[in-house]
């Protein structure tokens, strides 16, 4: 694979249409605030509510022992896994590609009959 097919294949907020800003919106909030990436295994701190991967928080805490957001002390037995959260990603990422076609398909008629 070469290089601009590579960054074509790179899953971004971007991808969405303008017009899409809600489903763009969605798409930032599930990202890890660390690796930048929409999140895996997602985790909170119970100390402060953020959530993060599993790993990536694990690994910021061997390092510092605060959350990287509000920098409220953490360490690793304030990690709780995030049910919820991991649902809503699992949806998500499985039905990504279709709302993105369905948005795109959606406002591309819009701008055609406006």
């Amino acid at each position: 694979m070469d290089l601009d097919a590579l960054l074509e294949s790179i899953e971004t907020e971007a991808d969405w249409p303008e017009e899409a800003k809600p489903l763009q919106l969605i798409e930032k909030s599930l990202k890890c605030s660390i690796c930048h990436a929409t999140m895996r295994s997602a985790v909170l701190l119970s100390n402060c509510g953020h959530s993060f991967c599993s790993y990536c928080i694990r690994q910021f805490l061997l390092k510092e022992k605060i959350c990287p957001l509000c920098r409220k002390p953490a360490t690793e037995s304030d990690i709780v896994r995030n049910i919820t959260l991991n649902e809503v990603l699992d949806i998500f990422k499985e039905q990504r590609g279709a709302l993105l076609e369905l948005s795109r398909t959606v406002f591309s008629k819009t701008h055609i009959s406006a």
